[in-house]
């Protein structure tokens, strides 16, 4: 769980407060405070056991939520927090997979369009039209008048 929007569409927590992250759900207000506060509490349903923080601002919230400190990391000012009787994590159904052919085709094609973009810049011009094309103008007569 990354809290990303990406994957943040298919997470209820995330739809249901309409919050863009989770790493910087104190800039949403309201909606990220709350986002942030139902996915800690719910943190058995998504395996989450252990949250890296940075910012003190998320200590009160990770507290009333039920985690604990339990180490700093380096002298940066990382801390761990962690969340006792939390399962393993377990896959979640979002819904219906794409096919293994269209991963296929997203894993391939990219990278041959891209090879053939480069083999088109590559490959010298031809030959433009041999033949010139010549338009016939009356020489004597002005193309523009001149308004006063």
């Amino acid at each position: 769980l990354d809290g990303e929007w990406n994957s943040g569409r298919r997470v209820p927590e995330l739809m249901k407060h309409g919050a863009g992250t989770l790493t910087s759900s104190k800039f949403y207000g309201t909606n990220g405070y709350d986002a942030l506060t139902d996915i800690l509490k719910h943190a058995d349903r998504y395996g989450l056991k252990w949250v890296f923080v940075r910012d003190p601002y998320y200590e009160p919230l990770l507290q009333f939520a039920g985690w604990r400190k339990v180490d700093s990391i380096g002298q940066n000012g990382v801390a761990v927090w962690e969340k006792d009787d939390v399962p393993p994590a377990t896959p979640i159904v979002f819904g219906a997979k794409p096919p293994a052919w269209q991963g296929l085709l997203w894993g391939t094609l990219p990278p041959i369009f891209g090879l053939l973009a480069v083999i088109v810049v590559l490959i010298p011009e031809r030959e433009r039209a041999a033949e010139v094309v010549r338009i016939p103008v009356q020489s004597g007569t002005p193309v523009a008048r001149e308004v006063y």
